[in-house]
């Protein structure tokens, strides 16, 4: 695994020199010139010792002032100090790329239908619905749009609801952008990265789950983060998480109690100890939270979220 630190003084030219493919290749990406405080964000990723708890976002912050994979959700994001932002994309009748969870339009927009039925045009002029079904002022926007805002901001990760199919077209949007070194990918997308210039200590991979995996020593050395998902609560595999937490980062999905063995958002708004505290005693480093404020700030009072005073300014 990746047991290592670096001098941001020094990264720039250490990682530089990684840069350089043939004039028939693909063009390299810039070097690695991450603001610190998402350079900071990589180096914790790479780090099982280090305590930090890192808050991934499910769909975006969402709530009902902030609908779910809308820009003012993301926004909130990066206001609330979250370290990345999970969001979806999907693919429209004209391959064009958009923020949506579902294959249909119908729970989050006045559109109903599925996705693929509608023009990138027609769906980023609908009109988005809040949790309870309300309209809103707001409508569905572009990858293109969520990229231009998250931009040197945030680090995040795409959950592509148009499959392996849409991958390359996804990746090749973040690349035109300068944004490939914000990404944080699973492992079907780490050589997407790899191929277009950046080095796996400028990538941050999330693995399959430890159970899938089975022991610390079967994790491949590029992974950052495994999965601690979809377990019992009367059955929570406490003895191979305590195998893996000396050797990776382990991230949960308390978004869902059902994923979570009970320790989820849910059981954290009247007991957190129980919820995310129990996540945390137990070698977790990092939550797929619905709730990022009140889980951030859980984790502030238990001293989890000291980043050394590292500037976070956008």
């Amino acid at each position: 695994m990746k047991h290592f630190t670096f001098a941001f003084s020094t990264l720039a030219l250490a990682l530089g020199a990684c840069s350089t493919n043939s004039p028939d290749t693909r063009p390299s990406v810039s070097p690695f010139d991450l603001p610190p405080h998402l350079a900071r964000t990589v180096e914790i990723a790479h780090d099982p010792t280090d305590p930090y708890v890192l808050i991934e976002a499910h769909r975006g912050c969402f709530s009902t002032e902030r609908p779910e994979n809308t820009l003012p959700s993301l926004e909130h994001c990066i206001t609330i100090g979250a370290d990345w932002i999970e969001i979806d994309v999907a693919l429209t009748k004209d391959k064009q790329l958009v923020l949506m969870h579902d294959k249909t339009v119908d729970r989050t927009t006045t559109l109903s239908g599925k996705t693929t039925q509608y023009t990138l045009a027609e769906i980023t002029n609908a009109t988005i619905l809040d949790d309870a079904g309300n309209p809103t002022n707001l409508t569905p926007p572009s990858l293109s749009d969520a990229l231009d805002l998250m931009a040197n901001r945030i680090m995040f990760r795409l959950d592509l609801k148009c499959g392996n199919g849409c991958l390359d077209q996804v990746y090749d949007m973040v690349e035109a952008k300068g944004l490939l070194d914000q990404a944080v990918v699973p492992e079907r997308a780490r050589r997407r990265l790899i191929s277009a210039g950046l080095t796996d200590d400028q990538i941050i991979v999330v693995g399959a789950n430890i159970e899938a995996i089975g022991s610390p020593d079967q994790i491949p050395a590029h992974v950052d983060h495994v999965q601690v998902k979809d377990f019992k609560a009367d059955n929570p595999p406490i003895e191979l998480m305590a195998q893996f937490e000396p050797e990776t980062r382990m991230i949960a999905f308390p978004y869902s109690d059902d994923r979570s063995g009970g320790h989820g958002d849910k059981a954290s708004e009247s007991d957190p100890d129980s919820g995310w505290g129990w996540l945390v005693d137990h070698g977790i480093d990092m939550f797929l939270t619905d709730h990022p404020d009140a889980a951030i700030a859980y984790l502030e009072s238990r001293g989890l979220r000291n980043r050394e005073a590292v500037s976070s300014t956008n």
